[in-house]
């Protein structure tokens, strides 16, 4: 998905002004891809479940990233599991989550 640029840059903004860029400014930063991309309804409830996916799968791969470093597992070591994990992670969302907003090839 390709988001406008001056969205991401005004949430970031948005964080840097107040001190505080925390995930609700993330989902929002997020969130706004798959409602453009598919010209969802404002109304549309589906773009905020998919965000809430995609932040599960950001959030959960770099916990177990950074919690893996700081215990001092080699990089290499680290980046395969991590690769492994992704994989299984993607058979958790349902179809309706992977099939929303592909584009064709």
């Amino acid at each position: 998905m390709k988001c406008r640029q001056p969205q991401r840059r005004r949430v970031r903004e948005r964080g840097r002004r107040d001190g505080q860029y925390g995930p609700e400014d993330e989902a929002d930063e997020i969130g706004s891809c798959p409602r453009e991309e598919t010209g969802a309804d404002p109304a549309d409830q589906l773009p905020t479940l998919i965000t809430g996916q995609l932040c599960w799968v950001q959030t959960t791969l770099l916990g177990v990233i950074g919690r893996e470093m700081v215990a001092g597992r080699k990089p290499d070591e680290v980046s395969r599991e991590s690769l492994d994990l992704l994989d299984d992670m993607e058979d958790v969302p349902g179809e309706k989550v992977l099939k929303y907003a592909v584009r064709e090839a």
